[in-house]
């Protein structure tokens, strides 16, 4: 039987929703939402969409199966987001056997096993997928040596993680590499390099980078006093709640 694709955009309210449609030489047509599936940042993401639009991916038979591993992993991160971490893990489990290099399928897993408090599990997706350069996975990694989930407390190994996710430019990472510096944990006490990575963070506006840097020029810490650049710092770092 030979098929035929057409790929058509659309606007749905304020988002492009990408409608694909197979038609099928006897005339059969199938369409697939794919873009209510697509990625999106996690904290607006909807469970609600999202699942149901990447359950009709699956139960096709017809995507391949990187688009198949990629449906899901959405899904997964769905049912993520509704706190189901079991249905969440059995999706990012067959992402995983689908496309075993997808390094988002191993953090984002590893972030389920963490909620679970299943910290060995958690470490062991965290590295594979940092090993692939996922700076999510890195920081995760940092996170996890520095606040010794599982027994695993090693600051000199979450500077390490916190540094590679702060050398891909991600704020979270640039501001706890920061505090690292600040507080001598990890590495040698430095308020000059700690300088360097809250105001990295605190430009891409990261609140707490923001607060942090507003404190260093009030205090005088590592930099000449300068209470109108404290004022402007900690004025951002109130504008997202950080008093």
């Amino acid at each position: 039987m030979c098929y035929i694709l057409v790929v058509v955009t659309k606007k749905l309210g304020s988002a492009l929703v990408t409608i694909v449609v197979i038609l099928g030489g006897a005339g059969e047509v199938w369409a697939v939402e794919w873009g209510e599936c697509q990625r999106t940042e996690f904290s607006k993401l909807q469970p609600d969409i999202v699942i149901p639009a990447c359950s009709r991916i699956i139960d096709t038979g017809e995507a391949s199966q990187a688009d198949l591993a990629e449906a899901h992993y959405r899904r997964g991160r769905g049912y993520h987001k509704e706190e189901d971490l079991d249905r969440a893990i059995a999706d990012y489990d067959k992402a995983i056997e689908l496309s075993p290099e997808l390094a988002v399928a191993y953090q984002s897993r590893g972030a389920a096993y963490a909620d679970k408090g299943e910290y060995d599990l958690a470490i062991a997706d965290f590295n594979k997928a940092a090993e692939q350069g996922n700076a999510y996975a890195q920081h995760n990694l940092g996170v996890m040596y520095f606040q010794s989930e599982g027994g695993r407390q090693d600051y000199p190994e979450a500077v390490k993680w916190f540094r590679k996710a702060a050398e891909q430019g991600y704020a979270e990472a640039q501001n706890n590499l920061g505090a690292m510096y600040m507080n001598g944990q990890g590495v040698p006490q430095d308020y000059a390099e700690a300088l360097i990575w809250y105001r990295k963070a605190a430009e891409q506006g990261d609140s707490w980078a923001q607060g942090n840097l507003g404190t260093m020029y009030f205090t005088g810490r590592g930099v000449p006093q300068d209470y109108a650049e404290a004022a402007k710092w900690l004025g951002k770092a109130a504008e997202h709640g950080i008093a």
